[in-house]
Protein backbone atom coordinates (compact mmCIF):
# COMPACT_ATOMS: atom_id res chain seq x y z
CA UNK A 1 0.00 0.00 0.00
CA UNK A 2 1.40 3.01 -0.98
CA UNK A 3 1.20 6.89 1.22
CA UNK A 4 -1.27 8.08 -0.33
CA UNK A 5 -3.44 4.83 -0.18
CA UNK A 6 -3.05 5.00 3.37
CA UNK A 7 -3.96 8.66 3.87
CA UNK A 8 -7.06 8.24 1.38
CA UNK A 9 -7.71 4.77 3.64
CA UNK A 10 -7.52 6.93 6.79
CA UNK A 11 -9.54 9.78 5.59
CA UNK A 12 -12.38 7.37 4.67
CA UNK A 13 -12.00 5.77 8.72
CA UNK A 14 -12.11 9.20 9.89
CA UNK A 15 -15.46 10.09 7.86
CA UNK A 16 -16.89 7.03 8.37
CA UNK A 17 -16.47 7.90 12.29
CA UNK A 18 -17.43 11.19 12.43
CA UNK A 19 -21.11 10.03 11.53
CA UNK A 20 -20.88 7.16 13.82
CA UNK A 21 -20.13 9.74 16.80
CA UNK A 22 -22.53 12.15 15.56
CA UNK A 23 -25.45 9.72 15.18
CA UNK A 24 -24.07 7.73 18.58
CA UNK A 25 -24.40 11.39 20.71
CA UNK A 26 -27.56 12.32 18.93
CA UNK A 27 -29.26 9.08 20.43
CA UNK A 28 -27.46 8.24 23.37
CA UNK A 29 -25.93 11.89 24.46
CA UNK A 30 -22.60 13.98 24.07
CA UNK A 31 -21.13 11.82 27.28
CA UNK A 32 -22.26 8.31 27.25
CA UNK A 33 -19.89 6.08 27.00
CA UNK A 34 -20.08 4.86 23.35
CA UNK A 35 -19.64 8.53 22.13
CA UNK A 36 -16.49 9.28 24.17
CA UNK A 37 -15.10 6.06 23.12
CA UNK A 38 -15.78 6.56 19.49
CA UNK A 39 -14.28 10.12 19.74
CA UNK A 40 -11.57 8.47 21.41
CA UNK A 41 -10.66 6.10 18.56
CA UNK A 42 -11.23 9.13 16.35
CA UNK A 43 -8.40 11.03 18.09
CA UNK A 44 -6.26 8.29 17.29
CA UNK A 45 -6.93 7.89 14.05
CA UNK A 46 -6.53 11.65 13.40
CA UNK A 47 -3.27 11.59 15.13
CA UNK A 48 -2.06 8.54 12.64
CA UNK A 49 -3.47 10.66 9.46
CA UNK A 50 -1.60 13.57 11.06
CA UNK A 51 1.87 11.41 11.54
CA UNK A 52 1.29 9.81 7.75
CA UNK A 53 1.03 13.48 6.11
CA UNK A 54 4.00 14.59 7.80
CA UNK A 55 5.94 11.65 7.06
CA UNK A 56 4.88 11.52 3.70
CA UNK A 57 5.87 15.50 3.01
CA UNK A 58 9.15 14.57 4.67
CA UNK A 59 9.36 11.65 2.02
CA UNK A 60 8.82 14.09 -0.66
CA UNK A 61 11.38 16.77 0.34
CA UNK A 62 14.12 14.01 0.94
CA UNK A 63 13.72 13.01 -2.72
CA UNK A 64 13.86 16.56 -4.37
CA UNK A 65 16.82 17.03 -2.20
CA UNK A 66 18.47 13.25 -3.07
Amino acid sequence: MTRVDRLDDLLIKIEHLRNRMTEVALIEGFTSPESLRISQELDDLLNRYDCERKNNQLHKYADKTS
